[in-house]
């Protein structure tokens, strides 16, 4: 068996400094057309020279609610949610794309967040999440019968009023954050890591040398906002820009670089893209969905229920998810079952299905959990999480890496309503990194 040392022992260890970055500086790259307020598609495009570092880069968004003179407004948790469709290019080169993206980024966010970042740091992104399906601003409620009685005309003690007041289990702490950052008409403000929108982004730290291009789609107002009552509200984007930073090596290393470009040379980079699927609208208590013909790895599918009534809908928010009372569920992956042992589902109790959501903390850091209660994630957020990065059989995943995935399931004492499924998948996808006259162009394989 080999022996180490402790780094303790290790006296003689010479601290280390990085000296390889010159310089780090963000340029705000302006969507094109100057009057962003008449916009549904924004396209932010940077042809800077230079090495850019997309890791580090934010999507600037400004924007307020208005037509609501009564407040009854604010906008869904989750600011990325303000988009349904995004688009990520290199040089050209379609790298990343993602439809339905409130959802799909939702899930992630719901996974990769730690409670302290939930509450903090991700606010930028106007990330508060609800705590219960309303637009409830009480937090507290006095239910006895003399209630619409002034206080004066009472005839009781203070203390006798006081212990009828109880806590409003449809409180909803997230919407009263949200409601109280937009009403009359305030200006709103996120910075959003782009990183959050796209896996390329995220897994690739890199530095590139050529041009970005990034395409957004705006969603629906309906889907965007939630309300206490129905109105005619609109949503304003008065302002969106791309921050990049743009980076200048040191001499050393602009001797290193100098060297590799000139050389010609392929290498690989690798990231899990992910992408949402919507099924058509189901009507029944059960039943079987082919999601989509990939053609690429699966590593992890996450399936949600969302009742029809929440699309276009202002008095229901998007970013909640439905229970349904499900029974049970599995995906078939190019015919394969999983997992082998189908979720078979209490809905007194679903912490087989929360253990499985929280394995997919791509960090693993059991100290720094999640954002998701167990209360909450049978309530708003069952997320139901398949992991199939450790599947690795020959006869699951040809030559070809195609994935064709299904959804199986049933729903226990279904009640008639109409619901549709959304599957977020995350695929395996890998690009040549190509040197040619000195730049660096991406083929996707």
């Amino acid at each position: 068996m080999e022996s180490v040392v402790d780094n303790l022992w290790r006296i003689d260890e010479m601290p280390v400094t990085d000296e390889s970055t010159k310089s780090y500086t963000y340029n705000e790259i302006r969507e094109s057309n100057i009057n962003v307020k008449e916009l549904e598609q924004y396209t932010l495009e940077t042809n800077i020279s230079g090495w850019k570092h997309l890791s580090g880069a934010y999507i600037f968004v400004k924007s307020k609610i208005k037509s609501n003179p009564n407040n009854y407004a604010t906008i869904s948790n989750n600011g990325i949610n303000d988009f349904d469709y995004v688009r990520l290019f290199y040089e050209e080169v379609l790298i990343e794309e993602t439809n339905y993206v409130g959802v799909a980024t939702l899930i992630s966010n719901l996974i990769e967040f730690s409670g302290d970042v939930s509450d903090t740091s991700a606010s930028q992104l106007c990330w508060y999440p609800d705590t219960a399906d309303s637009a409830d601003t009480s937090q507290y409620k006095y239910e006895a019968q003399d209630k619409s009685v002034k206080f004066k005309d009472l005839d009781v003690d203070i203390k006798t009023i006081i212990s009828k007041i109880t806590n409003n289990s449809a409180f909803n702490k997230g919407y009263l954050e949200r409601w109280l950052l937009t009403k009359d008409e305030k200006t709103i403000t996120k910075f959003i890591p782009l990183s959050k929108i796209f896996r390329f982004v995220r897994d690739c730290n890199k530095v590139l040398n050529g041009k970005i291009r990034i395409e957004l789609r705006k969603n629906r107002v309906k889907n965007i906002l939630h309300a206490k009552v129905d109105g005619n509200y609109d949503y304003e984007i008065s302002d969106i820009s791309l921050w990049i930073p743009i980076v200048k090596p040191s001499l050393e290393t602009e001797k290193m670089l100098s060297s590799l470009l000139v050389s010609k040379s392929n290498f690989l980079c690798g990231w899990n893209a992910l992408n949402c699927y919507r099924s058509n609208l189901w009507s029944s208590g059960s039943g079987n969905w082919r999601v989509v013909n990939n053609q690429n790895k699966i590593s992890r599918v996450f399936i949600v229920f969302s009742r029809a009534e929440r699309n276009d809908n202002f008095t229901k928010s998007m970013m909640i998810f439905d229970n349904m009372n499900l029974e049970r569920i599995n995906i078939k992956i190019n015919g394969t079952q999983h997992p082998t042992y189908e979720y078979q589902v209490n809905n007194e109790d679903l912490q087989r299905l929360y253990a499985a959501f929280l394995s997919c903390n791509y960090k693993k850091d059991l100290d720094e959990g999640t954002c998701v209660s167990y209360k909450d994630f049978c309530n708003l957020y069952l997320v139901v999480a398949f992991d199939v990065t450790k599947e690795n059989d020959e006869n699951l995943f040809s030559k070809t890496k195609s994935s064709e995935l299904e959804v199986n399931w049933t729903l226990k004492d279904y009640q008639n309503v109409n619901y549709y499924m959304y599957a977020v998948v995350e695929s395996q996808r890998i690009a040549n990194m190509n040197i040619i006259d000195e730049k660096i162009y991406l083929e996707m394989k």
